[in-house]
């Protein structure tokens, strides 16, 4: 989105939502069996990325172009950071994770399109 964020929320307890920040969003769409699927998928994905991760307690929205995950942990929050094109495109080490998260707003948006 060039003149705002998005947010997207996955947690282990099965809530996932879609928050923009002008506005609105998607709430409460893990209680479809799609998003449910997906972001358990997500939620494996990110698992497996924790250790790319740095403590972090400042929350920034991105710059354009670029895609910043949070990790809530036991531990605190964890944060990952980069370029969208590199995520994108597989060249970087959280591709997977971020290719995860879209599918995660594709079954969202499906869900809402019913």
């Amino acid at each position: 989105m060039r003149s705002a964020y998005y947010t997207l929320v996955v947690l282990a307890n099965g809530t996932t939502s879609l928050y923009f920040s002008n506005g609105g969003g998607i709430i409460g769409a893990g209680e479809h069996s799609n998003v449910r699927e997906t972001s358990t998928n997500f939620l494996a994905w990110a698992n497996k990325s924790i250790e790319s991760t740095s403590p972090t307690s400042t929350f920034q929205p991105p710059d354009n172009g670029n895609t910043v995950f949070y990790f809530l942990t036991f531990d605190g929050i964890q944060s990952y950071a980069s370029r969208e094109i590199e995520l994108g495109e597989g060249r970087d080490p959280l591709s997977s994770l971020f290719h995860a998260g879209h599918a995660v707003i594709a079954a969202m948006r499906e869900t809402q399109s019913q």
